[in-house]
């Protein structure tokens, strides 16, 4: 059986990591934590292509199959992101 590595460690969230979740096409990872944020993740650079903020605690988020959505719910409701708001604040970094 081949052993699994550490390709890269990702940390910036400020409280508790809850969850993860990978893009359908492989290139995007979401973190939620307990510090109130989603981070989106370039999975082949490491990098943070937005970080999203939202009142409250988040319980759960999901990419649609697509790929063109990011859905979390929270304390405070229902949030949905665009894959175009992570392209967008990637460039800006």
């Amino acid at each position: 059986m081949a052993a699994w590595r550490p390709a890269r460690a990702l940390a910036d969230h400020t409280d508790r990591l809850t969850s993860v979740a990978i893009a359908p096409d492989g290139t995007w990872l979401v973190t939620r934590g307990d510090d109130k944020a989603l981070r989106i993740w370039n999975l082949a650079t490491g990098d943070i292509g937005a970080v999203m903020r939202v009142d409250g605690n988040l319980q759960d988020c999901k990419w649609s199959p697509d790929g063109q959505w990011l859905a979390a719910v929270g304390q405070a409701g229902l949030y949905l992101f665009t894959s175009e708001f992570a392209r967008l604040n990637s460039s800006r970094r």
